[in-house]
C-alpha cells in the first residue's frame, strides 16, 4: 500500500464459476449461463483508507450469483 508507508496488503484470490448451456429446444442461438462470482465469499483485504479496502482493485460485495440469457438472430 504505497499510500500508507508501503505497508503490505494481504493477498486476495477469488474463485469464479460459470455453467453455460446452449439449448437445442427448437429455438436457435439461445444460450443460458448460471454463474457465481467469489464462490467462497472472500472478503477484500483491509487497507487503511476511508472505505477500508482498495476500491480500485478489490470488490467488497462478496458472493454474487447471476443468470444470463442471450439470443442471437
Amino acid at each position: 500500500d504505497d499510500g500508507n508507508g508501503n505497508t503490505l496488503v494481504d493477498s486476495y484470490t477469488t474463485v469464479d464459476l460459470q455453467y453455460r448451456l446452449e439449448t437445442p429446444l427448437g429455438l436457435k442461438n439461445i444460450d443460458i449461463a448460471l454463474g457465481l462470482l467469489n464462490a467462497f465469499d472472500e472478503p477484500p483485504p483491509i487497507v487503511d483508507t476511508f472505505l477500508g479496502y482498495d476500491a480500485k482493485t478489490h470488490d467488497p460485495r462478496g458472493q454474487l450469483w447471476y443468470l444470463q440469457l442471450s439470443y442471437a438472430i
